[in-house]
């Protein structure tokens, strides 16, 4: 049936009404009707491989029907509709769409005209830009290397021109596609782009990071995937210039934002923290203790009571102390205490649909703090012994809430 009722649908739409006369309106109704129908199409069958042969035949018809023209198409609906079509093309169809121009088109409309087209063109470019098939299949190489760049670095300066508008929803949306394509560059062996396209991406997604609230979040989750894949060689450029401006853009939105960003930022020091360039700071540079401060205020609830944003910022405390290193230094007490005090006793929360995950939050905080332990010279103990004189009660009411043995160092700080 199916069959049936797209060839019905796209011959009326290219062929004039089955031969009857069409008005410019109901030309444009035909058309739309046509490309939403496929555009349903090839979303909800493109996982089945039963359906594979069907969906050949559907992309047959858009292409020699000339789907790449709907891109022109005087009605900014029909054009809308023909970007969402060509959102949804399958990886084996991305070098004949590319060598019938559609990334030239796509790349113009998101850089110019009305603004629902923008958007929409932004949506497929981010397909485009964020799928590791189909990154791999961009053109290499521009058809004049002495006069154009590459269409790969024509679309992300065409992405990062979106973040330079006054329009909030643009900007939203431009930085929502950068942080799409570093997602996606984290699962390629190699970079598509050179150290230049990198700084001018950091940058943008920078500036990002202190927009207003419904960009930063998007900016910071970008920083943090960029700082993932960024090699050692731009991160150590300048006296670590690029590295510690993003360390820097990224920690005042983990103690001093909405839950959303400050979860993404929480997500993205994570991220960062696996890049092995970064793995080998973590002893040394400046910004070392305002992260593990700044981690552990957040983890503890010092700055937010939502768990979904201290179990984040445990988790990325976990990745910075993994490996049993030594790095926190006069930070170690500051960190454990800080935990320590502001675990237990939640009272200050008022959303109560936070606490599902409450024992989740318990069992990290055990996790995290046994490592903090193990961490600790006995002159560490000995002073936090001394200075704080119910942490062993504390960590004893923290093990016990969790239903887990108590550690030697914990029994030991006991007597």
């Amino acid at each position: 049936m199916w069959r049936e009722v797209w060839r019905c649908v796209w011959e009326v739409s290219v062929g004039g009404g089955g031969g009857g006369t069409t008005t410019a309106d109901s030309e444009e109704a035909l058309l739309r009707a046509a490309l939403d129908y496929a555009s349903a199409l090839t979303h909800t069958h493109q996982d089945q491989p039963a359906e594979e042969a069907f969906l050949e035949e559907v992309w047959d018809c858009l292409i020699q029907s000339n789907i790449v023209g709907s891109l022109g198409h005087s009605k900014g609906g029909v054009r809308s509709k023909a970007m969402e079509v060509l959102g949804n093309v399958p990886g084996a169809r991305f070098r004949q769409l590319s060598s019938l121009g559609v990334l030239g088109t796509l790349i113009q409309l998101a850089t110019a005209g009305p603004l629902p087209q923008r958007l929409s063109a932004l949506s497929t470019l981010s397909v485009y830009l964020s799928q590791p098939s189909l990154l791999e299949q961009w053109p290499s190489s521009p058809s004049d290397p002495a006069t154009d760049p590459p269409l790969l670095h024509q679309a992300l300066q065409g992405v990062v021109k979106a973040l330079e508008h006054q329009n909030q929803n643009l900007r939203v949306k431009g930085t929502w596609v950068l942080a799409n394509f570093c997602e996606g560059l984290t699962k390629l062996s190699k970079l598509p782009v050179d150290a230049h396209m990198l700084t001018t991406i950091f940058d943008a997604l920078s500036r990002a990071a202190s927009d207003t609230d419904k960009v930063r979040g998007q900016g910071v989750r970008g920083l943090g995937l960029w700082g993932r894949i960024a090699p050692a060689h731009l991160l150590a450029v300048r006296h670590e210039t690029l590295l510690n401006a993003l360390v820097g853009a990224l920690l005042p939105n983990i103690t001093n934002a909405s839950p959303k960003v400050a979860w993404n930022a929480c997500s993205a020091i994570s991220n960062l923290l696996q890049n092995e360039y970064v793995e080998t700071r973590l002893e040394t540079a400046l910004w070392c203790a305002p992260l593990y401060e700044g981690l552990s205020q957040a983890g503890g609830g010092m700055t937010t009571g939502n768990y979904k944003v201290r179990l984040t910022a445990l988790t990325a405390l976990q990745h910075a102390l993994r490996g049993g290193r030594t790095p926190l230094g006069p930070s170690w007490a500051f960190t454990t205490t800080t935990l320590l005090h502001h675990s237990l006793h939640p009272s200050h929360h008022t959303d109560f649909t936070q606490y599902k995950y409450k024992q989740t939050l318990l069992q990290q905080l055990r996790n995290i703090l046994t490592q903090l332990l193990e961490m600790a010279s006995p002159h560490d103990l000995a002073l936090l012994k001394n200075e704080e004189k119910d942490v062993a009660a504390l960590l004893h009411e923290l093990f016990v809430a969790t239903s887990s043995p108590v550690p030697l160092v914990v029994q030991h700080l006991l007597q």
